[in-house]
């Protein structure tokens, strides 16, 4: 999750964590996060 939130700041996109999942250890099974801006769809699609 970082890396893409990372990126999507540096590409000026806003991101929103819509749930997050967490484990016993301090860690993360699984998170949602929206990104939102001019042309993000075509960055983050695969």
């Amino acid at each position: 999750f970082r890396m893409y939130s990372m990126y999507a700041e540096a590409k000026g996109f806003k991101t929103e964590v819509l749930s997050a999942n967490e484990t016993g250890l301090g860690g993360y099974k699984e998170i949602s996060f929206s990104v939102d801006g001019d042309g993000a769809y075509s960055r983050f699609k695969f």
